[in-house]
């Protein structure tokens, strides 16, 4: 990481893209699923480099040619922002966050405009975008899918701190958002009221006998528990946690039924290499039988909350160890930035025994309460 004292300066990820496709039981969004080797550049000292490759006389490169040189080869094609000391105003955190933006919807093949969204009402808003993104990061690394195919290099402890800016920034565009705009199941997220009626949709879902559910509406287990990171506290994760549990089982038959993907969605040009796992927790090979497919699934789904499971944890802890009375526990965890990567370098850690844990195990782990 470049140093600066300048308090204008702003800190970075070096992230790759990649186009994906969330197809669920409530629709299709496309979208982009990031990964990351998590090299860490100030928004200027990028920039000067760039100019510098730009203008040199023997052997100019443009601007992502340079940065795959200086990120050990490793190709990347955006800035994600990271929070950063008190020092660095909303406003410098949002003119990179713009910025950043710019590029994913570039790769969407559109534009951002001065609200936040896409070029056009019919597109989702950019915290939807960056909502997806990070629920195919957290599926990705549930279904042990290799993440440096796609750039040619970045494991899974690099990308368990990738975590932290993608909540960051998605928060920020939650709350910059407020309650502006509608929503609905194409369009994608644009308030904290719309997360909170898609929650209370999917728990009484769960609660209800399915056969009395109007329609074929299936709510999105892994949208719903990644929402929860947003809008529960923990408490109320803990009370809710067993109607998760569920969710990843009728997800696992979702899954064996075809009726929403066998993976995580995220598209890559190259073949996905499975990561050397038990036969539980490894990549899902759609020629599996049912009942295996079903099972690694239900796996999958299972790994998925232990993820968001120690993510509420975390927040708590940072929250309890906090005097604030206003700040949102997420927002005091991203807040302390080096704690929550710190924090997301043990989650690595637990989710490698997560991993090796078998389905009833998995399940008697996430169900024990927390006091």
């Amino acid at each position: 990481t470049a140093s600066q004292k300048n308090t204008e300066s702003k800190e970075t990820v070096e992230t790759g893209s990649i186009p994906a496709t969330n197809r669920s039981s409530s629709g299709s969004l496309g979208g982009v699923a990031s990964v990351t080797c998590f090299n860490c550049i100030h928004f200027s000292c990028h920039d000067r480099a760039a100019r510098t490759d730009a203008k040199h006389p023997k052997a100019p490169k443009d601007e992502w040619e340079g940065a795959e040189l200086r990120n050990g080869q490793t190709k990347c094609n955006n800035l994600l922002p990271l929070p950063g000391p008190p020092s660095i105003t909303l406003e410098n955190y949002k003119s990179v966050a713009d910025r950043y933006m710019q590029v994913v919807w570039t790769l969407k093949g559109g534009h951002l405009t001065s609200s936040g969204s896409g070029s056009s009402q019919s597109t989702p808003s950019s915290f939807s975008v960056v909502f997806n993104d990070l629920k195919t990061l957290i599926l990705r690394l549930a279904y042990n899918e290799a993440l440096n195919v796609d750039t040619g290099g970045g494991g899974k402890e690099s990308n368990f701190k990738l975590l932290v800016p993608m909540l960051a920034l998605a928060d920020f565009l939650l709350q910059a958002k407020g309650e502006k705009g509608g929503a609905n199941s194409r369009t994608g997220l644009r308030s904290h009221s719309s997360l909170q009626r898609l929650l209370k949709a999917f728990i009484h879902y769960q609660s209800e006998e399915k056969s009395s559910i109007k329609g074929s509406f299936y709510p999105d287990f892994a949208f719903c528990a990644t929402a929860t990171l947003f809008v529960f506290g923990f408490d109320e994760w803990n009370k809710h946690l067993p109607t998760f549990v569920t969710g990843a089982m009728q997800y696992a038959e979702l899954v064996e039924k075809n009726m929403v993907l066998n993976g995580s969605g995220a598209v890559s040009p190259k073949k996905r290499i499975k990561s050397p796992s038990n036969s539980e927790s490894s990549q899902i090979d759609s020629t599996k039988d049912s009942t295996q497919t079903n099972r690694a699934a239900m796996k999958a789904g299972l790994l998925f909350l232990g993820v968001v499971n120690e993510l509420h944890k975390s927040f708590r802890i940072v929250a309890a160890a906090n005097d604030s009375d206003f700040a949102r526990p997420i927002e005091i965890w991203y807040s302390s930035e080096i704690s929550a990567i710190q924090s997301c370098e043990g989650l690595f850690s637990l989710f490698s025994k997560l991993q090796d844990m078998r389905i009833e195990d998995l399940k008697e782990y996430l169900l024990k309460k927390i006091e």
